[in-house]
């Protein structure tokens, strides 16, 4: 299990413009929307977002994001954010029409040999290139995690190219796949035969991939530029975006930074565990959880469990169920049963705890090794968990980690007891 937290950047790109619908009457709009489809009332404005972002930042996450900014700003819409996710290519079609020096959306990289990329294409295609013509593609299974959180894996036969089928032959040794709607792919599986050949079995990651979107703002009321301040402020959003500037366009870059989950230093001081640890850099931590002790099997269900929760606010809600507050007691021992620990800051972005530890023989009976997982909150009175980077992996808002040298220690502490 991972011990150490690290946080990469992630770029995003957001073009945003507002509407006045009670000047049509008054001025002819270079692009009226579509019969039946009308984008506003008379009177009321629209703020219309084109967001480009990296691949882990998903339409929840994004508008929770956005409606904490709006009521921390004071800004008001009709209803929430509305969200829609869009194609590279229709991202770029409506850049070139809002902005005359707008960059291109680059091409899917050229692929040789085996490979896999998104198509720019209106719906989610993504391309499957084998080495060859010669080979066939038999089977292809794709894993996915599904909208409630659950992973699961679907299988796919390739269809002849006059069929209608998720997966198509495009030419000899390419394929194009349609993803299930509203899942988001994880890896994949594919069956290659080749003529005269033994079948070969390739599985791999799924290609990391940005997103884009379009956001709609209806009857907007409020001050952008205050908003925009807004957004990008960790004091006011537990995960704000950053380098906001204004002009014929606006950009977002969604950026995590350096960040490290709360750690052991010395282990013990006396008969007390101590947990310390730095708060992720550029985020405004109030406190960080840590739910202990856990055998390696119980940290790995509890984080599975936990990461189903996806609403950073309904996730704090759940542990502070069964939490034990800074300002309360709490000793360990083989007995005791797992519980979130609250570790508050004792000094600026330095969080510490002590813990009393009884019967380190049980303990370590109990626990040869043991976890914990961790959550960092943002507080404004809206408490909210704070995301986090995995070192070559998703942005996530549960941590787990191995406490180190805990035998080690216990068995010094037990082996001092003894000459005592």
């Amino acid at each position: 299990m991972s011990g150490s937290i690290r946080i990469a950047r992630h770029g995003a790109w957001l073009a945003a413009m507002t509407m006045a619908a009670g000047l049509a009457a008054a001025q002819e709009p270079k692009v009226r929307p579509a019969e039946g489809a009308p984008i506003g009332r008379p009177g009321e404005t629209t703020l219309f977002m084109m967001v480009r972002t990296g691949p882990h930042l998903t339409e929840d996450k994004l508008e929770r994001t956005l409606s904490r900014g709006l009521n921390k700003a004071g800004c008001d819409i009709d209803g929430k954010p509305i969200i829609r996710s869009i194609s590279p290519a229709v991202f770029e079609e409506i850049e070139s029409l809002t902005n005359k020096t707008a960059g291109k959306v680059a091409d899917a990289p050229v692929l040789e040999g085996f490979g896999v990329r998104r198509l720019p294409l209106r719906d989610q295609y993504w391309e499957f290139h084998l080495r060859s013509p010669s080979q066939v593609l038999k089977r292809l299974k794709i894993s996915y995690r599904a909208p409630d959180g659950k992973d699961v894996d679907k299988e796919y036969q390739p269809a002849d190219p006059k069929e209608s089928g998720p997966l198509t032959l495009i030419v000899p040794g390419t394929y194009a796949l349609r993803l299930e709607p509203a899942h988001e792919p994880l890896g994949y599986e594919a069956e290659v035969v080749e003529l005269g050949e033994k079948p070969e079995v390739i599985k791999n990651k799924w290609p990391a991939s940005d997103r884009f979107y379009v956001i709609t703002m209806r009857n907007f009321k409020g001050d952008r530029d205050v908003l925009f301040r807004t957004l990008k402020d960790p004091r006011e959003v537990p995960n704000p975006l950053d380098s906001i500037r204004m002009g014929s366009d606006l950009v977002f870059v969604f950026a995590n930074l350096e960040a490290t989950g709360a750690s052991v230093g010395d282990l013990f001081a006396g008969n007390n565990l101590i947990l310390s640890g730095s708060a992720p850099l550029n985020r405004s931590a109030a406190r960080c959880w840590m739910l202990f002790p856990l055998t390696e099997t119980a940290a790995r269900d509890q984080l599975v469990e936990f990461r189903k929760i996806k609403d950073e606010e309904k996730l704090v809600q759940e542990i502070r169920k069964n939490a034990v507050r800074a300002n309360e007691n709490l000793e360990v021992g083989p007995d005791t049963k797992p519980q979130w620990v609250e570790v508050t800051e004792l000094m600026p972005g330095r969080f510490r705890r002590e813990i009393p530890l009884r019967d380190f023989k049980g303990l370590l009976e109990k626990y040869p090794s043991v976890y914990s997982l961790l959550v960092w909150e943002f507080d404004d009175g809206r408490p909210a968990a704070i995301t986090i980077k995995l070192p070559d992996g998703p942005e996530v808002l549960v941590l787990d980690q191995e406490i180190k040298r805990w035998a080690t220690s216990l068995q010094e502490k037990i082996g001092a007891g003894k000459k005592n």
